[in-house]
């Protein structure tokens, strides 16, 4: 099967979208509640900044690591001091739980948001709840799949991590975890807990042909082990507790700098792209609005991509540099993905995922 490196593969993509709901932009009526206070939120407000006429609180649900979002976040602050920020940082699955209850309570305070359920994205537009807008940087963008209702502001591939003292021979494909010596040691995120551990699994099952049902069949003989993120996952490999584990490629290249013996590989049948879009809720305050919309165009700019290039995260836009060991964005070779396919068959998948691994 023919596969897509990055680059093309956003245009693939943005073919499938045409035939998803139509764009929805009017604004809904505001909530003037004010934020819970939770342990993982935080508020701050900086100084020093040119841009002192932009004002107003972001409300930031995301999936992404805390302290990456945090530094980000204040990052932000510094550049636009009269503004302020909440951050509700957990895992997809908590998130979309969150927004459910207060959706279902009245109204989200939720102002924008990046996580890994384009099911549950696409939900949100078939009910007129997300911001269409295009942020300056937008031509810079490498992934345009969502047009002018979401964006790509950093990528994420899944692979293999392995623990170099661990194995024996390098696995090269998603099969080789199946095999013997990987019986009992090798590990996935949690897909009820971890979008991109649920991105996995649809991408795999839609892809037939070259692992589908039948590598998860084989993967449970194998005594696949669980762990609720993708974080516990890069802290056992790097110890050597999994001698191998699938995982989004930037924490493998992370674990590898902080002199863990951990290498990672983009599996012959090809990586699987993670969209984490960033997204704005049409709910979000008249005054808040401007300062939303500085924070989206932020997370394009030169300050945050060095950030998110830190962390070795594969860049947003085309102006960014890529992290150490990846000499271009063509050489990584991807499985097919289909976008319809993700929001009609998500839930299903899901099922059918716990039924077979009911203990996890």
């Amino acid at each position: 099967m023919k596969k897509r490196n990055l680059v093309a593969f956003a245009l693939f993509v943005t073919m499938t979208i045409t035939s998803l709901s139509a764009c929805g932009n009017q604004e809904k009526e505001e909530k003037s509640e004010n934020v819970s206070v939770e342990e993982n939120q935080i508020g701050v407000v900086g100084t020093n900044s040119e841009n002192e006429d932009i004002s107003g609180n972001i409300v930031f649900y995301t999936a992404d690591p805390e302290e990456i979002a945090t530094e980000v976040c204040e990052a932000f602050i510094n550049q636009y001091p009269n503004c302020e920020y909440t951050l509700y940082r957990s895992g997809t699955g908590n998130i979309v739980t969150k927004m459910d209850a207060e959706l279902e309570a009245g109204g989200t305070e939720c102002n924008c948001f990046s996580f890994s359920n384009l099911n549950y994205i696409y939900g949100l537009e078939e009910e007129g709840l997300l911001y269409h807008w295009t942020p300056d940087g937008a031509e810079n963008l490498i992934d345009t799949t969502f047009g002018d209702m979401a964006y790509n502001y950093k990528l994420e591939v899944c692979g293999i991590a392995y623990n170099t003292l661990a194995v024996q021979e390098v696995p090269k494909s998603y099969w080789d975890l199946t095999q013997s010596e990987f019986d009992g040691t090798v590990a996935f995120a949690d897909p009820g807990y971890s979008g991109a551990a649920l991105t996995a699994a649809i991408t795999h099952v839609y892809n037939e042909d070259l692992t589908g049902w039948d590598f998860y069949r084989d993967m449970k003989n194998n005594n696949l082990k669980f762990e609720q993120s993708n974080g516990n996952l890069q802290s056992k490999v790097s110890t050597g507790e999994y001698s191998a584990v699938v995982i989004v490629d930037y924490m493998a290249r992370n674990a590898k700098a902080e002199g863990s013996p951990v290498e990672f590989i983009y599996p012959e049948e090809g990586g699987i792209v993670i969209y984490s879009p960033f997204c704005i809720m049409n709910t979000v305050k008249e005054e808040d609005k401007e300062a939303v919309i500085a924070f989206s165009e932020f997370l394009l700019s030169d300050t945050a991509q060095e950030i998110y290039n830190k962390y070795n995260y594969l860049p947003g836009v085309t102006t960014a540099k890529l992290p150490t060991g990846v000499n271009s964005l063509d050489d990584i070779k991807l499985m097919d993905s289909n976008l319809d396919f993700y929001i009609k068959e998500s839930d299903t998948i899901s099922q059918k995922y716990f039924e077979m691994f009911p203990a996890n």
